[in-house]
């Protein structure tokens, strides 16, 4: 099914929406891109073609590696409120998973990144923003707010 929506449309996209927010997601260069971030109603465009960096190196023991993300896979749920683009690494064999969620209501599209290894040694992976949205435009009066989430101590781990 992508394969034939690739090559007949070019380049997949993928909206999500809750109550007050859309996103447009797509793959360029084998990074995920934000099309468009706006309000649900089409009335403000907060964000434009922005692309999200993926991490560019990890560890393999003592070892740091270059990687080399692939796009392989863009999936929308049924229901169409959760978007998974798979990204792949060939050495060390590593998935990348961008994964995006509209919870029915009110409030943001959520979006966080996961990390299969598919290799035989234990991998050390360095922090990878979940998403750094340059070129935001509230175009207005706006807030900014950070999420600690992360392991036992969020004041001291995660971001």
């Amino acid at each position: 099914m992508l394969l034939l929506a690739l090559l007949l449309f070019g380049t997949p996209q993928w909206s999500l929406i809750t109550d007050d927010t859309r996103a447009t997601v797509s793959v360029s260069n084998d990074r995920p891109v934000v099309l468009e971030l706006g309000d649900a109603h089409n009335t403000h465009r907060w964000c434009v073609n922005a692309p999200e960096a993926l991490i560019d190196h990890v560890w393999q023991g003592e070892r740091q590696v270059p990687t080399a993300w692939r796009f392989a896979n863009g999936n929308l749920s049924e229901k169409g409120t959760i978007l998974t683009l798979i990204f792949q690494n060939a050495n060390p064999r590593l998935d990348l998973r961008s994964v995006w969620r509209a919870r029915k209501g009110r409030g943001p599209i959520e979006h966080w990144t996961e990390f299969v290894n598919r290799s035989n040694s234990n991998i050390t992976v360095p922090q990878q923003e979940s998403l750094a949205l340059d070129g935001v435009n509230a175009g207005g009066k706006a807030e900014a707010w950070w999420v600690r989430r992360g392991a036992s101590n969020a004041l001291t781990e995660g971001g």
